[in-house]
């Protein structure tokens, strides 16, 4: 019986994540002087995603990106992002101190803020970022 139970409970929570309402958004990045570097199409999922900074964290999905630069945004990596209130940061949490994030503030349908890699004790600000909501 509980087999039974924990067998429904995990078709449940199958069924509920691929229901999942869709997220996407326009991800653009720019350096320092202003000049866009890298954009990608993403979603923000409510996948819980493991990081190693505190805080419940999401996985994020890039759907599409294009960058300009070779070393721009880890597109490529697991990337994850959380909110708090209209604030969120998003980027490579899951590899402990050489975080790669976007820190920014919703607006509406938009956000922006800056890009930045840290670890312990470091930091370097690298330019800033918009997004903006897209349907797909």
């Amino acid at each position: 019986m509980i087999r039974l139970l924990f067998s429904l409970l995990l078709f449940t929570s199958h069924l509920c994540a691929s229901d999942e309402p869709q997220n996407f958004w326009r991800l653009n990045i720019y350096d320092n002087s202003g000049q866009f570097t890298s954009n990608a199409v993403i979603n923000l999922t409510k996948t819980p995603a493991n990081a190693c900074l505190d805080g419940k964290w999401f996985q994020v999905k890039v759907l599409e990106f294009n960058a300009m630069e070779a070393e721009t945004f880890p597109f490529t990596n697991q990337l994850s992002y959380r909110f708090d209130g209209n604030k969120i940061l998003l980027g490579r949490n899951n590899r402990c101190d050489s975080y790669a994030q976007l820190a920014g503030e919703l607006n509406g349908n938009t956000i922006s803020g800056s890009y930045f890699l840290f670890g312990l004790g470091w930091s370097k600000d690298l330019g800033t970022f918009s997004m903006s909501k897209v349907d797909i």
